[in-house]
């Protein structure tokens, strides 16, 4: 793992695991507000949010990665996240959480990968970070099936 001298991060927990984010693919996490649930596509594609006068869709990393996907709750937050492929049209998507996400400063003395290479699906590893697991998601694959849905995107409100 190169050296590098920090690194912000938001640690985001989900229903069983928590993942984290480079702050850098982050835009803003916001309220669940109202969603238009999704009438046709994957279990994991929950609806779509209107964030800045264009639907978003909003998905359950939980649901993508084949586990059981908590209702949402009174605390549960979206994080809308900047598409990294150049697949997806608008360019984000939204995160459902089960909480609220907290940043943190990391450096790689704290951040290590973990031993055990075997991840769910949509996640490229999981890491140690003190004492937690924290995994890391992988957006092409993410984006890759999201882009299948995308071209249903409801009307502009």
């Amino acid at each position: 793992m190169p050296a590098y001298p920090e690194l912000y991060c938001l640690l985001v927990p989900l229903e069983g695991m928590k993942i984290i984010l480079p702050r850098e693919v982050v835009i803003e996490v916001i309220s669940r507000g109202l969603l238009t649930p999704s009438e046709q596509g994957p279990s994991w594609l929950i609806g779509w949010r209107n964030w800045n006068d264009t639907p978003i869709p909003v998905i359950s990393l939980e649901a993508f990665a084949g586990f059981k996907h908590a209702p949402p709750g009174p605390k549960s937050r979206l994080v809308v996240v900047q598409a990294l492929s150049g697949v997806l049209e608008p360019a984000q998507f939204a995160l459902m959480t089960l909480g609220y996400p907290y940043l943190l400063r990391t450096t790689d003395s704290i951040l290590r990968p973990h031993e055990d290479h075997s991840t769910p699906k949509g996640f490229m590893c999981r890491l140690h970070l003190g004492g937690e697991q924290p995994l890391i998601p992988d957006f092409d694959v993410i984006e890759a099936e999201l882009s299948a849905w995308c071209p249903a995107l409801p009307e502009r409100a």
